[in-house]
């Protein structure tokens, strides 16, 4: 991508100036971010650089922290007017083997409301826009491991088999260290598919023999998606790929389809035209279909039926720009009640006056799966903190750690919170294994208050060593003990070396 690509104009110095904007990081995170990108890091300003086109979402970008290798992984939570998750994603920013700035992503949880709205091209799409304006110099990727419906998606937006590109193999790949070629695997999974499914219906032998060199000749994900074999009763449908072919969109949809580790470069030859033309392609699509949408409700909003000007109102709530407003404003004092109250409520959502009480509501209703309402609550807390502290109290002893965890930046912020922060650590300790999130609750609890260096919480972080942890959390107790200015913390590291296993010397 060059500069003059991009929606933002000159992207280098639109994008950065965006990308500062707003409160800072935790310390630690922001210097982090400062490393890696060059240039001051705001909340709200990396937040609104994962903003998708479509004006019904606003992404909160939270739980940011700092790996072992100095890389940054943080969540992307898209809120919904309603106050519902409408995408989470983790992604996980920082260097690569050979330098390159890179960005892994995880497959993001996309609510099936909100799965033909662009979210993900958007995405792929602001990702490579922050990549470019950032780490140019060092030719930066996006990377992932293509799994389940991630293998057809990773093939139409353009990425490449990352094991043979220059770079390799994503170091956060799942499958990071493999010297197995994951095209050859791709290509050999094909050729099986095609002969299971041409024994069921009697394709013909030049058919396959066909498709047989067509499978062989494949070089990127792309070309498994215009694979085809004529005459098997798959899906005719075009599907929204470019040139997707039915034998092809059902091989990587396929749930014994292997997996492969894929990349995307944001300029040279590991830029895809295809997946440039497909992201414009559904970019287009979702514009047009939402501006249909939303004319169609206007017009309901000039009839004289209550019922149909409710209902448009109700419907353009969750959906409509903000250039509506000024349509709906009109209807505020409408002579039906009705319709008045409608449009007032259509207002509240739409200018997002309200979104913070909907969030919290959300993660109250304990009918909700856990790990949204934790996200929900991680959003009021790092961006609405004042909303939620008539539920601290008790939300930092909620029995899911998932919870707990929402609101330790809250506690962090307390003019003495060491002891708090130590608190809820003794209180929460690694030997309960049948808690979901408890190794991240106590790794965040760690790490803030390794960052404080309080000597009233050196008991517990030497306690917690002693209690033979695992490898990710005695790594984290180590550097908070390493980096504490009492002795007492030399003695609880040398007592920990001293009980470690040294095998016999042959």
């Amino acid at each position: 991508m060059t500069p003059g690509d991009s929606r933002f104009g000159s992207v280098t110095n639109a994008v950065t100036d965006l990308l500062g904007k707003g409160r800072p990081f935790d310390a630690v995170v922001d210097q982090a971010w400062f490393r890696l990108f060059r240039t001051p890091v705001g909340r709200e300003g990396l937040s609104r650089i994962f903003q998708p086109g479509f004006p019904g979402v606003r992404t909160f970008v939270v739980d940011a922290r700092v790996e072992s290798d100095g890389a940054v992984s943080f969540t992307i939570a898209g809120m919904a007017r309603d106050g519902t998750p409408a995408f989470i994603g983790r992604r996980t920013c920082g260097r690569g083997r050979m330098g390159t700035l890179e960005l892994h992503r995880s497959f993001d949880e996309l609510a099936p409301a909100f799965r033909w709205r662009n979210i993900t091209s958007d995405l792929i799409r602001r990702e490579l826009e922050l990549l470019d304006a950032t780490g140019a110099a060092t030719s930066p990727r996006i990377t992932l491991d293509a799994t389940e419906a991630a293998r057809y998606l990773a093939a139409v937006h353009g990425f490449s088999f990352a094991d043979e590109s220059k770079d390799g193999p994503p170091g956060r790949s799942i499958r990071a260290r493999d010297p197995a070629s994951d095209r050859e695997i791709l290509a050999a999974a094909a050729h099986n598919f095609a002969r299971r499914l041409a024994a069921r219906h009697s394709t013909p032998p030049a058919e396959l023999d066909r498709l047989a060199r067509d499978i062989d000749a494949c070089r990127q994900p792309i070309d498994f998606v215009r694979l085809d074999l004529p005459g098997a009763p798959l899906d005719p449908s075009r599907g929204d790929g470019p040139d997707a072919r039915p034998f092809g969109r059902a091989f990587l949809r396929d749930r014994d389809t292997p997996s492969y580790r894929a990349t995307l470069y944001t300029s040279g030859p590991g830029r895809s035209p295809e997946g440039d033309r497909y992201r414009d392609e559904r970019t287009h699509r979702s514009e047009a279909r939402l501006a249909t949408e939303v004319q169609a409700h206007l017009d309901e909003l000039a009839g004289r039926s209550r019922a149909s000007r409710v209902r448009a109102l109700d419907a353009l709530a969750p959906i409509a720009p903000t250039w509506v407003l000024s349509e709906i404003r009109q209807l505020s004092d409408d002579p039906d009640r009705k319709v008045a109250t409608a449009a007032r409520q259509a207002i509240r959502r739409i200018g997002g006056s309200d979104l913070v009480e909907r969030v919290l509501a959300f993660g109250d209703d304990v009918k909700n799966p856990p790990e949204a309402r934790a996200t929900a609550y991680r959003v009021v807390s790092e961006f609405f903190p004042t909303h939620i502290s008539s539920r601290l109290p008790m939300l930092r002893i909620d029995p899911d750690a998932r919870i707990q965890k929402s609101v330790i930046p809250v506690i962090a912020e307390w003019e003495d919170a060491a002891p708090e922060l130590g608190a809820m650590l003794g209180a929460n300790p690694s030997n309960d294994l049948d808690r979901p999130g408890l190794g991240a609750l106590r790794l965040e609890l760690i790490n803030r208050l390794a960052a404080l260096a309080d000597p009233r919480t050196l008991p517990i972080l030497m306690a917690g060593l002693a209690q033979d942890p695992a490898p990710e959390e005695a790594s984290a107790l180590s550097r908070a003990l390493i980096a504490h200015p009492d002795p007492r913390a030399r003695l609880a590291l040398a007592a920990r070396t001293q009980n470690l296993d040294i095998p016999p010397v042959p």
